[in-house]
């Protein structure tokens, strides 16, 4: 999604879904709870804002008086040190400072983000497609043939609430 179309998008929704993701793949290894290279704690507004030793990362609303920005551009100092953002990744954190740098209430992100391995893990340990497959007992097929169709449904009723789940079959 190219920046244009930010345009269209709030602050909230613009940080969620273009900033966060960056930050978080980017950042949080060296500037998060755990951990904060420089003092600089990124994972949350007050701590962008606050900055580090070099002082405030953030001018909400000009990117080029940002330490956060002039680093990300490479000009003095080099954040990530390893490897470059790429131009959108810099765009994306550049047009977020000129925005005033919105960030929601809560500092916890709103949905698991790609990569975030540790919230995907969470969320998959309770969701019933990540959930084992239990083995059914098959009938023996002489037996099977011999019923009428309606037996099978009237078993399958009997089971699910025998094992407290629900069953609604028609009535008529």
């Amino acid at each position: 999604m190219g920046l244009a179309r930010t345009q269209d998008m709030d602050g909230e929704t613009f940080f969620e879904g273009r900033v966060r993701p960056v930050l978080l793949d980017r950042y949080v290894s060296c500037h998060g709870v755990e951990e904060q290279e420089a003092s600089l704690r990124l994972g949350s507004r007050s701590g962008v804002l606050k900055g580090g030793d070099s002082g405030p990362s953030v001018v909400a609303g000009n990117p080029d008086v940002s330490l956060l920005i002039e680093a990300i551009r490479r000009a003095g100092l080099e954040m990530p040190p390893d490897e470059p953002l790429d131009e959108d990744e810099v765009a994306v954190l550049e047009e977020w400072v000129r925005m005033g740098a919105p960030w929601p209430a809560s500092d916890t992100p709103a949905a698991p983000v790609l990569g975030d391995q540790d919230a995907i893990v969470e969320v998959a340990q309770h969701h019933q497609a990540f959930q084992l497959v239990r083995k059914s007992k098959v009938p023996n097929a002489i037996e099977a043939w011999s019923r009428p169709p309606d037996w099978w449904i009237h078993g399958l009723a009997g089971r699910c609430r025998s094992e407290g789940e629900s069953y609604s079959r028609p009535d008529g």
